[in-house]
């Protein structure tokens, strides 16, 4: 049934995208603040990551329990999974750059790698990793969890990116759909390449493996995946920002007829 959800949200958001959904986010950052003040919880206090984890996700198990009842669970998981997806962002901001036209200077093709850069990461932010946690976690609790994780970890950002406790558990929801989604961009794009690249990774775990990996799909030099500049760099064009929108798009069907099919798999058990 997850997949009929999915389905029906994305066709709902490709008629009415959620503008309103990064102003949804800074009311819930701003909650965070508000109520970690009265509590008096500084910034290392782990009753902060509670707050903004653990709360909203109780929150979300108290709705569904109630909407079990009513036999309304679907609607809640589709109004939830509505509010965490937000694949069309990183297309749309893909397709604003390219109608604002290409030069070929070097400050130019870096500007486009940029742009490239940040709608990959968009969406595996706001897609692919919290798509992965729905179908895994019951309910929409997997969505929630990923995105308040992750959204909780930006805002104790006075901790250590690599050492504090919420950026740890960030990467731990990440260890499997981000090396899903790098695996995803080279099965839709150029395979070889990719796999070159993610072998050629400069430490195999780090956190550019995603960026690396599209880049190889797509054969262009994306992030630092290497150990050594010597390669000279290309310059790049208006055709690879539609190579990207591509590839985003490839890899969402990929993912939705995957999951379909593992789902109906389930129903014919």
């Amino acid at each position: 049934m997850k997949w009929i959800v999915l389905i029906v949200v994305l066709v709902v958001q490709s008629w009415r995208p959620v503008l309103w959904q990064a102003s949804l986010w800074r009311q819930y950052a701003h909650w965070l603040e508000v109520w970690a003040r009265r509590l008096n919880m500084n910034t290392s206090d782990p009753g902060r990551w509670g707050l903004g984890v653990v709360v909203p996700l109780l929150m979300l198990w108290l709705i569904q329990k109630g909407s079990t009842y009513l036999g309304l669970e679907y609607i809640v998981e589709g109004m939830v999974l509505w509010f965490c997806l937000d694949f069309h962002q990183a297309v749309n901001g893909l397709t604003m750059r390219h109608e604002q036209g290409v030069g070929s200077s070097a400050g130019e093709s870096q500007g486009l790698r940029e742009a490239i850069e940040v709608a990959l990461n968009h969406a595996y932010r706001w897609f692919f990793a919290p798509l992965w946690w729905f179908f895994v976690l019951p309910g929409a609790s997997g969505a929630l969890l990923y995105l308040c994780a992750w959204k909780v970890a930006q805002w104790l950002s006075s901790e250590d990116k690599e050492e504090g406790m919420a950026w740890r558990f960030v990467g731990l929801l990440d260890w499997i759909p981000l090396r899903l989604t790098a695996l995803s961009f080279a099965v839709v794009g150029d395979f070889e390449e990719a796999l070159f690249v993610w072998r050629g990774l400069v430490p195999r775990h780090s956190s550019h493996l995603l960026i690396a990996v599209a880049g190889g799909a797509l054969g262009i030099t994306l992030g630092s995946h290497t150990d050594s500049d010597e390669d000279e760099e290309v310059l790049m064009d208006e055709a690879d920002l539609l190579s990207t929108e591509g590839l985003l798009w490839r890899t969402l069907v990929l993912w939705v007829v995957v999951f379909g099919l593992l789902t109906t798999a389930t129903w014919l058990r």
